[in-house]
């Protein structure tokens, strides 16, 4: 008789695409799955297939298992596929709980309760709309597009009926939380956990590798200039970065313009640059890690989140990432006049607002640029107040009443 394998018992399934020991594609998530750890859950992250490791420990309360197949975002998988992924999480481990990011894991979630109805499903949206803006990339042919928009339609539709089988759901700004009710009308307020970024401490520079110490090296050289940070993907029509490159031209000579990030405009924005003659004034960075963010901070003198509310999902997403982490960095700030930022600025004095109705948006950036420099020690010291009033734990402890043990 064929010995019987025990299932791995735990209190929370995190289900994640991509998964690291230091990374997930989204650092937020990893932040929960440590806070629930901390607070005495076991907790497990399951995430794509991994040639290197299939199983990492990180202590006794959380584990990576890198089991699932990448091929559930395909279409063929909406039957039989996941199913039986489901059906292997479910022969492999007893939990109450389960946190499923982005859709496709929402999906996969909801048939795994359909097997196990007391489980408790919680989904984390921190990805929402955001695999819909391939949608603005129109490089590729027509037949491409067309079959493109018809699949995400009918994903968007999958998940509108996938989120009636949440018991909660989570977002990451109260913008997003009040768009959630709006679309899904669910039976529980939508709980809002920030995307605040957790800094570690700024490294000793004979601990750099050799990637730190290059973009150590671009800072050092132009750190007597006055740099403005802008950090996420630049994408056309998306950022609202077009009105600070033509304000770029117009600030002194000692401004500079870091671009962190990648270039997906499809030379949009290097085609605006030659037109203004600014490539003196502006430094590109690659996307960072998270451990690189409190260096970059320390040479920056202030931050722009340039989105503009016309730019409805890029709005939405400015608060959680660009704005929050801006914040962390301890640096003043010059955004556009949206709900959630003005309610910070308003508050704590650590920036300046624009009103994108007005048609010199050019004109207030580089007004914006020196009355920070004009008065900076009062500016510094309220974005220094901001970033320690504005943590995540407070959000994240709503979360600990929502979760449920495995005896």
């Amino acid at each position: 008789m064929p010995a019987v394998q025990l299932k791995n018992k735990f209190d929370i399934i995190i289900l994640l695409d991509k998964v690291g020991v230091n990374y997930s594609s989204d650092s937020r998530v990893f932040r929960i799955a440590y806070f629930l750890k901390d607070n005495g859950f076991k907790v497990a992250i399951l995430g794509f297939h991994s040639s290197q490791h299939k199983k990492i420990v990180i202590d006794k309360n959380l584990s990576i298992y890198n089991i699932i197949s990448p091929d559930i975002i395909t279409p063929r998988s909406l039957i039989s596929l996941r199913k039986n992924e489901a059906k292997k999480i479910l022969d492999m481990f007893l939990f109450k709980n389960i946190i499923a990011n982005d859709h496709y894991m929402l999906n996969l979630a909801k048939l795994i309760k359909q097997k196990k109805e007391n489980m408790n499903l919680i989904y984390d949206s921190h990805e929402f709309f955001q695999d819909y803006q391939l949608e603005f990339f129109e490089e590729e042919k027509l037949s491409i597009r067309l079959k493109s928009k018809i699949w995400r339609w009918i994903e968007k539709k999958m998940e509108i009926n996938d989120v009636k089988h949440a018991n909660e759901i989570i977002a990451p700004s109260v913008s997003i939380a009040s768009m959630f009710e709006y679309i899904f009308k669910p039976k529980n307020r939508v709980m809002v956990i920030r995307n605040v970024p957790n800094f570690s401490p700024l490294k000793d520079e004979k601990n750099l590798t050799d990637y730190d110490r290059n973009i150590y090296k671009i800072l050092e050289k132009n750190k007597h200039y006055n740099i403005i940070i802008y950090f996420g993907f630049y994408m056309e029509k998306l950022n609202g970065l077009e009105f600070v490159l033509e304000g770029l031209k117009d600030l002194d000579d000692n401004a500079k313009l870091i671009l962190l990030g990648r270039d997906v405009s499809n030379g949009h924005f290097d085609n605006l640059i030659a037109k203004y003659n600014i490539q003196n004034k502006i430094i590109q960075i690659n996307a960072v890690p998270h451990h690189l963010m409190p260096l970059i901070g320390k040479y920056a003198k202030l931050s722009i989140v340039p989105t503009l509310y016309n730019n409805y999902l890029q709005c939405l997403f400015s608060l959680p990432n660009k704005f929050l982490e801006s914040i962390k960095m301890n640096l003043p700030i010059i955004c556009i006049n949206l709900p959630e930022q003005r309610q910070i600025i308003s508050t704590f004095n650590n920036g300046i607002l624009l009103n994108e109705s007005d048609e010199n948006l050019k004109n207030d950036l580089k007004t914006a640029y020196f009355k920070i420099l004009g008065n900076y020690n009062y500016y510094k010291e309220n974005a220094e107040t901001c970033s320690k009033h504005i943590d995540y734990s407070t959000d994240l402890k709503e979360l600990l009443t929502k979760i449920k043990r495995e005896k």
